[in-house]
């Protein structure tokens, strides 16, 4: 008896035939799901690379690019940032203040801003060399803004700071104004029994527009502004 089907070995040939169209199957399948995954690849790294990372903390400021598809160079200065929580207020000081003062001082900041508010910052840097571009000879000095109170402030705002030198408590002071010079001396007028006298003084620290008198006066004496 015959047969229809040929045999190799021991496996028909139409069998032979199915076989070779699931492997083109899976094969064609295959390719697809790796043109699909290499597409998702693609997708991934266009989205990665279309964003810009940077190792500064901030808020972006200025940002001359504002449009994607544009090319910039690392030399070009396309991107402003400014971290609120590194704000400082720059001051400038004379030759005979600034060697006054040292890192770690505490100073007292009022902003123009806010003219009834004060802040307590911490003064971390002087300048070795004076500052290019002023009249005199003046030097930087930083004092840092408080992290908590950064974000109400903005930069480019004005203001000013004081440190305090020394202190004394319990102490007789006269206005500059009333202090009157006679050559080395110094001299201001009393009012005692309802008539002015001229009473020679000796002084000490001078701030704010008042000077310490070490003698000369008591607390409680009223001391006339007299012209000369």
């Amino acid at each position: 008896m015959g047969s229809d089907n040929q045999r190799v070995g021991d496996q028909p040939t139409n069998d032979l035939d199915l076989g070779d169209k699931m492997k083109r199957l899976l094969e064609n399948a295959q390719y697809g799901l790796d043109n699909s995954v290499l597409d998702v690849e693609l997708t991934n790294l266009s989205i990665e690379y279309s964003n810009l990372f940077t190792p500064i903390e901030g808020v972006v400021t200025r940002a001359d690019s504002k449009y994607a598809g544009v090319n910039i160079t690392p030399s070009q200065a396309e991107f402003e940032i400014i971290n609120p929580k590194t704000l400082y207020l720059s001051f400038t000081a004379d030759q005979t203040e600034i060697t006054k003062l040292s890192e770690g001082m505490k100073g007292e900041m009022t902003f123009d801003s806010f003219p009834d508010q004060t802040k307590s910052g911490s003064l971390y840097y002087v300048s070795y060399t004076p500052k290019a571009g002023e009249t005199g000879t003046v030097y930087e000095g930083r004092v840092r803004i408080p992290e908590e109170a950064a974000n109400k402030y903005r930069y480019g705002m004005t203001g000013d700071v004081s440190f305090t030198l020394s202190e004394k408590n319990n102490v007789v002071v006269v206005q500059d104004k009333l202090i009157k010079s006679e050559g080395d001396k110094k001299f201001v007028w009393r009012k005692k029994n309802g008539t002015q006298e001229k009473v020679y003084i000796k002084t000490g620290l001078e701030t704010d527009g008042l000077v310490e008198i070490l003698s000369g006066v008591e607390m409680g004496d009223v001391i006339l502004n007299v012209q000369n």
